[in-house]
């Protein structure tokens, strides 16, 4: 899993820098709104906004929590992310929010993944850079501590770590078919969580 994950968010990257003839969204450099606190991180989409919800509603819902996109990318046929769904995905960023969307080829257009920690404009991971703040609904977020997430999901939580790339991996209820991972920032106790994502997204390919 972690591996999985490292490889998704350096592709990301890799993307987004890639896509910088896209279509730039307003940029938004204030503190998340108070309305942030109502988009909770889940396994189904953020707060009110599921998966499957057409592109062009769920970046307006976001707006109004959080403010204006910080980048508004293009559709894009290349398999850079790995094994996407549909024939199209489209990233759109608010700081370290990355919303995923897919376009199966005919038309039909959805939210389908997100990944939180992740920056393109500086790329490093860890940073809250538009200060959203969003948790997941035990109260976990960018910043949680490995003791805080065992707390807060107790036997729902398995980690994992592959050091030979000195990555600390995490995911919570991964016997369900939509679930959440994420990567700390070292082995500690006191070690921080610097990415989480929804899963399933795009898998790397072997």
């Amino acid at each position: 899993m972690g591996a999985r994950t490292l490889l998704v968010i350096a592709v990301l990257g890799l993307w987004l820098a890639a896509c910088g003839g896209g279509e730039a969204g307003t940029t938004t450099t204030a503190a998340g709104l108070p309305a942030a606190s109502e988009m909770s991180l889940t396994p189904t989409g953020i707060g009110q906004v599921d998966f499957g919800t057409p592109p062009e509603e769920t970046i307006a819902e976001f707006t109004v929590a959080v403010g204006g996109p910080s980048e508004n990318y293009d559709w894009t046929a290349d398999p850079i992310f790995g094994e996407c769904p549909g024939a199209f995905t489209r990233g759109v960023t608010w700081g370290s929010l990355v919303a995923l969307f897919s376009d199966d080829g005919a038309g039909n257009q959805e939210f389908f993944a997100w990944t939180y920690g992740y920056d393109p404009e500086s790329g490093t991971s860890g940073a809250d850079s538009r200060e959203l703040g969003l948790r997941t609904l035990e109260g976990i977020g960018l910043g949680s501590t490995r003791a805080e997430l065992r707390a807060a999901y107790g036997e729902r939580l398995i980690e994992e770590e592959d050091l030979s790339i000195e990555v600390w991996g995490f995911t919570i209820d991964p016997d369900q078919t939509q679930y959440l991972q994420g990567l700390l920032s070292g082995p500690s106790d006191d070690a921080r969580v610097v990415v989480i994502e929804s899963v399933p997204g795009c898998q790397t390919r072997q």
